[in-house]
């Protein structure tokens, strides 16, 4: 494992990312680019012998612990390392466990073989991360690692061992696509450690999927168990996980939580807390007080695992990180953040470009790119993304008209009876946060100029939308209550939803959004808070 670097702090100007603004160009890349990519990186990265020799042991329903036990014994660094974080508080055993026999007497077969696997990853992809990187990686990796055990411990999860080790690989995909595709890659992900864009926003931006999914892909090949890859790989979407109800979805939940702690706390994204405080009380019912105390302990148990991992990191003061998140957060600054972020595309411009043309070039049967120029001649023309409301709403009139499918568009607004003006930028803020995370598949938030958010909704019915309104404006009241600089503050939601069944050829998109006005404005102060109409 490699040591780390000193993180810096300056700001380097974000580079242009287009992207591909045709669902049908996402999809081919989600299902046959990254296929494509996972394919040949199975040629590179094989499953070391002695991981190989553990998952073959361990497929059996009654396993030969003594045979197991020897196998991973021929490899001596990976035995210490497995003692090391086996004694180390993340895994808070009791006593000094000092052989494999101690560590299987009291993990277990499973945990140990997770194990084995989560320290398996060939050497190759760290050598080629470069240091800064590397000291990226491991920073939020520990972060996420502790932050999962923190949770589980807190919520009861019962998930601790599973959410460890996806914490521990999930960022895999990110050292491959370092190894694979060089500088076409790093450029993005040096944008992503700099600046204040989401690394797998912009590789999906990019690529049409991203880090996860690429290491979910690989480690199901490994022969992980299912719960963890997919946990890795789920779409991290508050309301989607919320419902998962496979054998994973409580891991993957804690994963997310864990996650946004780590962006949070290790790459600076203060913005995140409004989520982060609503995936905790919507996945644990973890009030914000709890919350905070695993944010306290953090910092502690993620100098314990880089001890553990022989892993060197410069020391961060995750208090004062987290406090100036909540400061932000009260002064309502995310509003312009998510306005640059979440609200629109991140734009990478030469760098995607470049990042796809290297990434089909991999995925065709050409050798890891890795920078080199030579592989790059062949052109990509990506359109320039839409940037304002009206380009969007006809856009989305003409592709629902094509399908002949109904559209909706809800306007929401939110503001306090009485109260701290911080009040109402933090209801705001939260708001904003609840229309972008809208389920319907191929909703898009938008803004007006009074700062009111616009949600766009194709195949979405009068019915649908009415539902999807109220919804929003019952979270958002549950989520003001688990709030402390919320909480009691008298506040009213209303919701105006207006809904054009089939549009005609001529149909002027800006009269959905004006009729979704007037209803917002026409909208009962009490109750869901919603009023809508039906356009023909």
């Amino acid at each position: 494992m490699a040591a780390c670097a000193g993180r810096t702090k300056e700001q380097t100007e974000l580079p242009t990312l287009t992207m591909e603004s045709t669902p049908e160009a996402k999809a081919g890349a989600d299902d046959g680019l990254l296929q494509e990519v996972v394919r040949r990186c199975r040629q590179v990265y094989t499953v070391p012998a002695v991981a190989a020799e553990v998952v073959r042991l361990t497929d059996h329903p009654r396993v030969d612990v003594a045979a197991l036990k020897t196998c991973i014994e021929r490899d001596a660094g990976l035995t210490a390392k497995l003692l090391r974080v086996v004694n180390s508080p993340a895994f808070s055993l009791r006593g000094e466990v000092g052989d494999l026999n101690q560590a299987l007497a009291l993990l277990g077969v499973n945990p140990l073989k997770q194990l084995v696997l989560g320290f398996s990853l060939p050497e190759q992809i760290f050598a080629a991360a470069g240091e800064r990187r590397l000291e990226w990686y491991w920073q939020t990796t520990l972060a996420r690692c502790a932050a999962a055990r923190l949770i589980d411990a807190t919520a009861g999860t019962g998930c601790g061992d599973e959410a460890f080790l996806a914490a521990l690989l999930q960022d895999m995909g990110v050292l491959v696509l370092i190894d694979q595709l060089g500088n076409d890659y790093g450029r993005v992900l040096d944008a992503a450690i700099e600046g204040p864009i989401a690394l797998a926003d912009a590789e999906r931006e990019a690529l049409g999927f991203d880090h996860r999914q690429l290491s979910a892909a690989l480690l199901s090949g490994w022969g992980l168990p299912r719960s963890i890859t997919d946990a890795i790989g789920a779409p991290r979407s508050v309301d989607a996980l919320r419902r998962r109800s496979t054998a994973g979805g409580t891991t993957a939940r804690v994963l997310h939580a864990a996650d946004l702690i780590a962006q949070l706390v290790a790459q600076h994204r203060l913005g995140l807390l409004p989520e982060l405080i609503e995936a905790a009380g919507s996945y644990f019912s973890l009030e914000e007080k709890p919350l905070r105390g695993c944010l306290e302990e953090l910092q502690e148990k993620v100098d314990q695992l880089a001890e553990a991992f022989s892993v060197g990191c410069e020391a961060e003061d995750f208090h004062e990180i987290v406090s100036a998140a909540h400061r932000q957060m009260s002064e309502g600054a995310e509003a312009m953040a998510a306005r640059m972020n979440g609200d629109r595309p991140v734009v990478l411009g030469v760098d995607a470009a470049s990042l796809r043309r290297a990434v089909a070039s991999l995925a065709s049967g050409g050798d890891s790119v890795r920078g080199s120029a030579a592989v790059l001649d062949s052109a990509v023309q990506l359109e320039s993304p839409f940037t304002d409301l009206a380009s969007r709403l006809t856009l989305a009139v003409g592709h629902c008209r094509s399908l002949r499918q109904p559209l909706s568009v809800l306007v929401c607004e939110t503001r306090v009876l009485s109260g701290d003006e911080r009040a109402g930028l933090l209801l705001s803020q939260l708001l904003a946060q609840l229309c972008k995370r809208t389920p319907l598949e191929g909703a898009e938030t938008n803004q007006l100029e009074s700062g009111r958010p616009v949600v766009v909704l194709p195949d979405c019915d009068r019915k649908e939308a009415v539902q999807l309104a109220g919804e929003i404006a019952s979270k958002l009241r549950a989520a003001a209550s688990r709030i402390e600089a919320v909480g009691g503050v008298p506040f009213q939601t209303r919701v105006g939803a207006a809904t054009v069944t089939l549009a005609s050829r001529n149909f002027p998109p800006g009269d959905l959004l004006d009729a979704a006005g007037r209803c917002l404005e026409a909208a009962p102060a009490v109750g869901d808070g919603v009023k809508s109409i039906e356009l023909f």
